[in-house]
């Protein structure tokens, strides 16, 4: 019996048929992949939404559908795909911003190597520019001043004394909603008890009920005046 190898619990991840659905057309033959004098066409994967066959339920399965959806979207979210703004899984590092860093010449997603004999120097990197086009990379910079200036920003944000002011702000925020809130309210009471009412307005009147005093029967129970 095969082990559990990391291609094959990604297979079982993406088999549908673990969440008890039958589907066809996962894959289809793309001839832009075939390489020249190569025998066969290559397929891809075709996303779920485009599927020709997707029945739900049609046999009993390990999962649910919506476990098997978010399943996908975590193996998607994984993925690291800077050049569309994904940085994927957390990687091992001492890099403190990698997959976060944006170049600032071009504007892309910078990506990361280590420098130095022991390769403990992280370095960002453009590179961009050379994966694409085999131009020169565009910009590097040394992490370790970078990741400092950023440690240094975020300890002066959660000073005590701007904690203290942001709190300051939120709680002046919410009370300028409660006094909205209220003025809100007193239009309302005033608009449903306004005694004249224009031509051609509409206004919901709150109606009163007069109750009679009544009477106490022999059941304990008052009788009404009609």
């Amino acid at each position: 019996m095969a082990g559990a190898s990391s291609s094959r619990v990604i297979q079982i991840l993406k088999n549908p048929a673990y969440a008890g659905a039958y589907v066809y057309g996962r894959r289809r033959q793309d001839p832009s992949q075939r390489k020249p004098g190569a025998g066969h066409t290559p397929s891809v994967a075709v996303p779920i939404e485009d599927w020709s066959i997707c029945l739900r339920d049609a046999f009993t399965g390990y999962i649910g559908w919506e476990e098997f959806m978010a399943n996908q979207k975590r193996l998607s979210d994984n993925l690291c795909r800077y050049q569309e703004g994904q940085r994927g899984v957390a990687r091992k590092g001492s890099a403190l911003l990698q997959g976060l860093v944006v170049c600032g010449r071009c504007g892309r997603r910078m990506g990361l190597r280590y420098s130095g004999p022991d390769a403990n120097y992280p370095v960002y990197q453009c590179t961009a520019d050379r994966d694409h086009s085999a131009l020169p990379r565009c910009q590097e910079v040394r992490a370790l001043p970078v990741d400092a200036e950023v440690e240094r920003l975020m300890l002066e944000a959660l000073e005590p004394d701007r904690i203290a002011m942001a709190i300051a702000a939120l709680t002046q925020v919410e009370e300028e909603v409660r006094q909205f809130e209220r003025q809100w309210s007193m239009k309302k009471e005033r608009a449903v008890t306004k005694p004249n009412v224009p031509a051609g307005n509409m206004t919901l009147l709150t109606p009163t009920i007069a109750w009679s005093p009544g009477r106490w029967n022999g059941n304990g129970r008052r009788s009404y005046e009609k």
